[in-house]
């Protein structure tokens, strides 16, 4: 398995397309071939029949790994699986930590609401991340589980509503946002801008 291949240099893709080719390599420092009969999968981000088009990334590379190609939607787009999603973490987090597990159940619901609502940096592994920040970053009780309810200074999200307000530029002036009525209880606000 190879992530991001759309950031791989003219040279590794070079070489790569050669270890496709001729299904031989050498390991680094080592003298001798060795031979593979290995299948290859390749993951990116990026547009690669865009990058070949803009000559970033080469055609014959590119023929060869995408004999079967599979779009994976963007997290922000199958926010259903989120919850499928915390709980592979969780499992990955109690496998190393001590105590009582942590299920999806434990976790405060605006916290949930929070990571299904807002389309997360860094997507899947974005995901990921801000639940083990919570986790590991929680204060503990007694029993060392993790107290959950400051999970929003944790991630650094605020808790003002402030009400959109149409404006020539994406900026309030001083004046416009002291007219707003702003609350500060609603929860899930991400913050002021």
């Amino acid at each position: 398995f190879l992530d991001e291949i759309g950031e791989a240099s003219p040279d590794l893709q070079a070489r790569l397309l050669k270890v496709i080719e001729e299904r031989e390599f050498q390991r680094l420092g080592g003298d001798r071939t060795l031979r593979t009969n290995a299948r290859m999968i390749f993951a990116t981000n990026r547009d690669l029949p865009e990058m070949v088009r803009e000559g970033k990334f080469r055609e014959d590379l590119y023929m060869r790994i995408s004999a079967l190609t599979i779009q994976l939607p963007r997290l922000e787009e199958r926010k259903e699986d989120i919850p499928d999603l915390i709980c592979v973490f969780l499992n990955r987090l109690n496998s190393n930590r001590s105590g009582a597990p942590i299920v999806l159940e434990d976790l405060p619901s605006d916290l949930v609401d929070h990571l299904m609502r807002n389309d997360i940096p860094g997507n899947i592994r974005g995901l990921e991340n801000d639940l083990n920040r919570v986790i590991v970053f929680a204060p503990k009780d007694n029993k060392g589980r993790p107290i959950l309810a400051s999970w929003r200074k944790i991630l650094g999200v605020g808790r003002a509503y402030v009400p959109t307000v149409q404006t020539q530029t994406s900026c309030l002036t001083l004046e416009q946002f002291l007219t707003m009525q702003t609350d500060f209880i609603r929860p899930g606000f991400d913050g002021l801008q």
